[in-house]
């Protein structure tokens, strides 16, 4: 038997009908059940004693104000072989709490303390009982050290507290190694550091008292942490990198201030940038552009932006300011793409930096809700999903540290209050988000924000829409407000290149491309064209894939009508089987409707697109989608 178990902070209950379980039919664990109960208003956990384990669980949680979230079985929920008597007790918790209180040296007063922290396999970091942050949730992370700068104040010691979990092993389900590193530099008002590590000074408990990571908490009966030994040793080895747990570093700025004398007639700005640039004349956006230039391979090509400005400058004293962005380009935080570690691998916001004589030293959305689910969080509702980002004003003391969450904790923006007494405002315009809802913690003021502090910005190409779609279908019309598109493939491409080297005059060019398109299409059928079924068929396929037949029509490597006209029956005759319901992924769903339309299956196409039931576009709009996902 095992112990699996999650627990998560709601402020409502769950809906359902269904009966109670009944777990004594044979093979019971082939139908899910369904259960429905009420929840506390803060933190709830879902405790499972399992015999001979593989779960399954999806879990709708739904919040007071009407929204849900699921939450399903991954790797962060914890399971151990062991049954405690206590095992479905919120009491039981599998982590600890780690502290350590720091005296400031005589004669000096703190400033400021930077602190780098790992816990395998994560923690959440109090500093003098005010909640600084957390790792990131994702696998093995921690191997890459967090950073937090804090700033302190005055003589008195200093608190930090770390409530460290480690997950069970992987392959044992039982314990695996744990392990905490830390390193803090304190900085004082006299310009002195200091610098201190975690060590055998350091408490730990695993009873964690209300309130522990208050100064006021009493942790005499605490235990002393144990020394694994320096930094190399297991369970962490050499294995710690340093990243930054507020993201990148603040936006670098640049300016030059320049003179004319004459009246200006015509004047071209050149930029290019690795990452992303705003530009600014006098003050002013010197575009409309943004998340440009665009992004290229860096370490062989550059874009660069042309901008006409000559109403921009004036006659006497102009400047240019430049807001740098890093993009993919300086990317410092490691991800699953490793941009961090491409070959190509400041200062805050300053009034005025961009307007004659500074010291040199879109779319508009307003939220349809605001909500605060727990104390000190804010949730902006807005009326349907865009990609953008959103644009927060908001008056608070300096250094006051707003956090803005579109969705998923690693893709939050931050932004420090200069504390000037006026309002405001932010925007982070160097990347965007797809967002229905934006998620404000650390809002400073005593009243919570409006709607006229949150406006959502819609980001899209500049493009004109050059035609439309109208029926009598509500459901088609709504599918295609909603509708996008994807990408060209290898073989397009070959044939879109001899085109192009046909109108270019470039015979030679042309016959080359369509050369290689030829043997692609040789190759191709050669590989995955079944004679003896007349369809598609792809290595390791278990099943009939519409998706490699589809393509196959769409981007004209079948060799010959016949076969084309057998693949497009064979997917009808599949989409006919499974009750008129497509069975692609990203590539293919587009392709499936004009490929059976223009093949003579105009009636299988139509009730695929009437389809309400999963998996289908229609389902999507039926339960409140107003943009396509992917199926």
């Amino acid at each position: 038997m095992s112990r699996l178990e999650r627990t998560w902070t709601i402020s409502s209950h769950f809906t359902s009908t269904e009966p109670p379980w009944d777990p004594h039919p044979p093979h019971i664990w082939k139908t899910s059940q369904k259960f429905s109960t009420s929840l506390n208003p803060n933190s709830n956990l879902f405790a499972v004693r399992a015999t001979n384990p593989g779960l399954l669980a999806a879990v709708q949680i739904t919040f007071s104000e009407g929204t849900t979230a699921i939450i399903t079985s991954d790797t962060s929920w914890r399971s151990i072989k062991t049954i405690p008597s206590n095992f479905q007790s919120p009491s039981l918790d599998g982590s600890s709490w780690t502290a350590a209180t720091v005296s400031t040296p005589s004669g000096k007063t703190l400033q400021s303390a930077l602190i780098l922290l790992t816990v395998d396999d994560g923690f959440t970091l109090y500093v003098n009982g005010a909640l600084v942050g957390s790792s990131p949730n994702q696998t093995d992370v921690w191997k890459s050290a967090q950073r937090f700068t804090v700033p302190l104040s005055g003589t008195s010691p200093t608190l930090f507290a770390v409530r460290a979990t480690n997950l069970p092993g992987v392959t044992t389900g039982g314990q695996s190694p744990a392990g905490l590193l830390a390193a803090i530099k304190f900085t004082y008002t006299d310009g002195t550091t200091t610098v201190v590590l975690s060590d055998a000074t350091w408490k730990v408990t695993s009873a964690i008292p209300a309130g522990f990571e208050l100064p006021s908490t009493n942790d005499s009966s605490w235990s002393t942490a144990k020394p694994l030994g320096l930094y190399g040793v297991s369970p962490l080895d050499t294995q710690v990198t340093i990243s930054n747990a507020l993201g990148e570093d603040p936006a670098p700025l640049l300016r030059k201030e320049f003179s004319t004398t004459k009246t200006i007639s015509f004047a071209r700005l050149y930029y290019s940038a690795g990452g992303y640039a705003i530009i600014t004349l006098n003050g002013a956006a010197a575009s409309d552009h943004v998340l440009t230039p665009g992004f290229t391979k860096y370490d062989v090509q550059m874009q660069y932006v042309v901008l006409d400005v000559a109403t921009k400058l004036k006659t006497g004293t102009n400047a240019i300011g430049v807001e740098l962005g890093r993009s993919h380009y300086g990317a410092t935080l490691g991800s699953v793409w490793n941009w961090n570690s491409a070959p190509w691998h400041a200062s805050y916001l300053q009034l005025g930096f961009d307007t004659p004589g500074f010291a040199a030293t879109g779319w508009s959305l307003v939220p349809v809700s605001i909500t605060q689910p727990v104390s000190g969080v804010y949730i902006a509702a807005f009326e349907r999903i865009v990609s953008g980002w959103a644009k927060i004003r908001v008056t608070g003391p300096a250094k006051t540290l707003i956090t803005i969450h579109f969705g998923e904790k690693l893709n939050a923006n931050r932004f420090w209050l200069a504390g000037s007494g006026k309002s405001e405002t932010f925007e982070p315009t160097f990347s965007y988000k797809g967002y229905q809802y934006v998620q404000l913690e650390g809002w400073p003021a005593a009243s919570p924000p409006s709607a006229a502090d949150i406006a959502g910005q819609v980001v899209h190409d500049d493009l004109p829409s050059r035609g439309g779609f109208a029926s009598s279908s509500d459901l088609l019309n709504k599918m295609h407000t909603a509708a996008h598109s994807r990408r060209l493939p290898y073989l397009k491409m070959l044939s879109t290149m001899s085109q192009i080297a046909t109108v270019l005059g470039k015979s030679a060019d042309a016959t080359s491309f369509n050369s290689q398109a030829a043997n692609v299409k040789v190759a191709f059928n050669n590989a995955f064209l079944s004679p003896s079924n007349g369809f598609y068929v792809g290595v390791g396929d278990s099943g009939y894939r519409q998706t490699h037949n589809l393509l196959a029509i769409a981007f004209g490597l079948a060799p010959n009508s016949t076969t084309a006209q057998n693949a497009a029956d064979s997917i009808a005759r599949d989409v006919a089987s499974r009750g008129n319901h497509l069975n692609t992924g990203a590539l293919g769903t587009k392709y499936i409707l004009p490929v059976l339309t223009d093949y003579q299956h105009g009636d299988a196409a139509f009730a695929v697109a009437q389809q309400t039931t999963f998996p289908s576009w229609g389902y999507w709009i039926s339960n409140g989608a107003n943009t396509m996902v992917r199926l």
